[in-house]
């Protein structure tokens, strides 16, 4: 049930083995979580998992109860993670386990004072920084499904041809609306004819929450959705002039964001891309070329549809980031011998 942790240096390596109360206590909390709470059985085996280490901790220090458990020995078992080189996402989860195991105890009335567990900080958990394209590899991404569909006449009679002109322009719009908008998968997928204006380039999308926002576009993505709209969207749409999606699979149905993943990892193999690009990848390639073009945190703040500034910021790090590697490679200070 519950997995040794690494040893420390200074440790016997000989475990000291979890008392069969706490076992009991354990088994008790696991039935709680499968009946009352539903969890799956991956939920259950990382919870017994993350609280078994804790109790085995407690049975190596010499702990003989779960009420003498103090703050003290939740701090110095987090320490001893992290000298082990347990990630910080990982300390926070067993953290986020513990706790509720220690909340389950107080109201099976087995300890009084569940604060003394619960109220232990977890660590921070700096922001990971979003992958991005180059201003390059971006335009690439984006143009491949239109070169593509210009290797193709438009007057074929080729009806799966044809097809796979029309999808190629629907990936193209849809390319171009993730980076050029900066567009969320599921804003895009679930754009309607009603929520575009072509003339004025604004799309209207509901973001998270549904909260809906209007956002801008440049004339290169209007150019892509007149294209696509005009000469492919009616092929999809199979005649039926009622749909209300702007973006529509090979079905004649809404293109999904599974969808929209699948034609994205397509293009990134034919342009040799990193497979593993995500349409988000384009949105956060947006951002950080807009700050790195001049523009101001707050309009981008808007253009993103993000609730607080804090939330863009991010894409400042990005910036940042890119300047001290650029710096690095062509500062002539940067690639001179120490001995010189």
């Amino acid at each position: 049930m519950a997995q040794a942790r690494a040893q420390t240096v200074d440790e016997p390596t000989d475990a000291a083995p979890i008392p069969q109360e706490w076992a009991a206590r354990l088994k008790d909390f696991a039935e709680f979580l499968e009946y009352e709470r539903g969890a799956s059985r991956y939920t259950l085996r990382n919870y017994m998992s993350d609280i078994g280490l804790f109790l085995q901790f407690l049975a190596e220090v010499g702990v003989k109860q779960l009420p003498n458990a103090t703050r003290d020995h939740a701090q110095r078992w987090v320490y001893d993670l992290t000298m082990d080189g347990s990630a910080r996402s990982s300390i926070a989860r067993r953290l986020s386990a513990l706790r509720s195991f220690w909340r389950f105890l107080a109201r099976e009335g087995v300890i009084e004072n569940p604060e003394v567990i619960t109220k232990t900080p977890s660590p921070k958990i700096g922001r990971r920084l979003p992958d991005l394209l180059s201003e390059r590899d971006a335009e690439r991404l984006v143009h491949a499904p239109l070169r593509f569909a210009t290797r193709i006449d438009a007057s074929t009679v080729d009806k799966q041809a044809a097809l796979q002109r029309a999808l190629a322009l629907r990936d193209h719009a849809v390319l171009e609306l993730a980076y050029g908008a900066g567009l969320r998968v599921a804003e895009i997928a679930s754009l309607d004819l009603a929520g575009l204006d072509l003339r004025n380039r604004v799309a209207r999308v509901w973001g998270k929450r549904s909260k809906q926002r209007e956002t801008l576009f440049g004339e290169p993505c209007r150019e892509a959705l007149a294209m696509y709209i005009n000469d492919a969207r009616p092929l999809l749409a199979r005649g039926i002039r009622t749909r209300a999606a702007v973006f529509l699979n090979s079905r004649g149905g809404r293109l999904t964001t599974r969808g929209i993943e699948l034609s994205l990892k397509k293009w990134a193999r034919v342009e040799n891309l990193p497979e593993d690009i995500h349409p988000h990848t384009l949105r956060h390639s947006f951002a950080t070329h807009m700050l790195d073009g001049g523009a101001d945190l707050r309009l981008v703040q808007e253009m993103l549809g993000h609730a607080s500034v804090a939330t863009t910021e991010i894409y400042t790090h990005v910036s940042q980031a890119q300047m001290a590697q650029a710096y690095a490679r062509a500062h002539p200070g940067m690639n001179r011998d120490d001995d010189t």
